[in-house]
């Protein structure tokens, strides 16, 4: 990547790599420091294109402190033999200091602000609520403006201290969908935060997705292990395999009264998973928390409300196995371990246009990469000029 790829946007280092796209380092005499999403040749991947599309749309349309939201973008474009093709998409967000996954894995190489975050006994319990407030008010906003992320996992969560002011932004809304609309993607999201029903086409599920992956973050806040393994025997290819995944879900899920395995497979057609539940091992969550969660509550914190016993609580209102029986965001902001007042979130900048421009993004399912493509470069700068 050249120092300057457009503009006065002077790029400084990577900041991290993905699937579908690159993230830099830059600063800019407007902005300052900030973080550029390089997305690379999105017209040779109809995927990569409607993701890009679907995120501008949704972040230029959404507005809440717990969102990344856009300072800038740009598209650079190149003349071919059939007209001009969309080569790179620049997207200019606020520069964080790091992911949730970070201050899990090297919490050392971070600002040393970081360093005890999550382990230092006087203060882990408030900044875990602090955490946990801020995600569900992004997730209610989200939930409530019928937006399903699709992808919460602590990578997918930024923070920032700020003369010790936590600021938190959920980022990736490139898989996000609508509520409202119908048969939904399987397989997708980060596996180790993905919920049962996004593993199989037989489920048509709904927001209580991200209830479960904010679940599987919040369990990591407390014991800073994974609460469901990606991986199984130590082969990453099994990290796709649904009845590994399956076998790792239904271990740590609060099941219902009187559950019965053989009668959940039946009604969601999951026989195939039989082979890998064989000899499951269940690990009731006030077992698998006894020792690690918070052993100690501040001086400041009510007793009751702050205690262990209340956070294994709320933990197992969101770990339920089946979607109905989650709480939502705003339930758990309002349960006695966060003791948040919900309040009436605003509505997106334009619905209208949201409700149009999805259906054009939505339409995008040809093998051909181009077979849309002028339909999807007209929305696409709509979406961008849209204020």
């Amino acid at each position: 990547m050249n120092r300057k790829p457009f503009g006065n946007y002077e790029v400084l280092g990577v900041l991290g790599k993905g699937g579908q796209s690159v993230v830099w380092m830059a600063e800019s005499p407007e902005h300052g420091l900030v973080a550029v999403r390089e997305i690379d040749e999105p017209y040779l991947n109809i995927s990569k294109f409607k993701n890009a599309a679907r995120e501008l749309l949704f972040l230029k349309n959404t507005s809440h402190e717990n969102i990344i939201n856009i300072l800038d973008y740009h598209v650079h474009a190149e003349m071919e033999y059939d007209g001009p093709i969309m080569k790179k998409i620049y997207i200019i967000m606020p520069l964080m200091d790091c992911s949730l996954q970070e201050l899990f894995d090297k919490p050392k190489i971070l600002p040393r602000k970081y360093h005890d975050f999550l382990t230092d006994e006087q203060h882990r319990n408030s900044n875990v609520r602090n955490i946990m407030t801020k995600l569900l008010l992004g997730v209610h906003y989200l939930h409530s403006n019928n937006i399903i992320h699709r992808d919460l996992s602590a990578r997918n969560v930024m923070i920032r201290l700020e003369d010790n002011e936590l600021k938190l932004k959920i980022i990736d809304l490139g898989l996000a969908r609508d509520n409202i609309r119908g048969a939904m993607t399987d397989g997708i999201a980060t596996a180790g935060f993905r919920s049962w029903e996004m593993l199989v086409d037989t489920v048509d599920y709904d927001h209580k997705v991200d209830i479960w992956s904010v679940g599987c973050i919040f369990a990591q806040l407390l014991s800073g292990e994974p609460l469901c393994n990606s991986r199984y025997d130590g082969h990453q290819s099994a990290s796709n395999d649904i009845g590994v995944q399956m076998k790792n879900i239904l271990s740590v899920a609060e099941l219902p009264n009187n559950f019965n395995l053989e009668s959940f497979l039946e009604e969601y057609d999951l026989y195939y998973c039989i082979p890998q539940l064989i000899g499951i091992q269940r690990t009731p969550t006030d077992e698998r928390f006894a020792d690690t969660i918070l052993p100690k509550v501040a001086e400041h914190d009510d007793p009751e409300r702050h205690s262990a016993r209340s956070m294994k609580h709320l933990l197992k209102e969101m770990i339920q196995l089946l979607p109905n029986d989650r709480c939502s965001a705003s339930q758990a902001l309002q349960h006695p371990y966060l003791g948040h007042t919900v309040e009436q979130v605003q509505p997106l900048r334009d619905p209208s246009f949201v409700d149009k421009a999805v259906k054009i993004i939505e339409k995008g399912n040809s093998e051909n990469p181009r077979t849309h493509f002028p339909e999807f470069v007209n929305i696409f700068n709509h979406i961008c000029r849209q204020e």
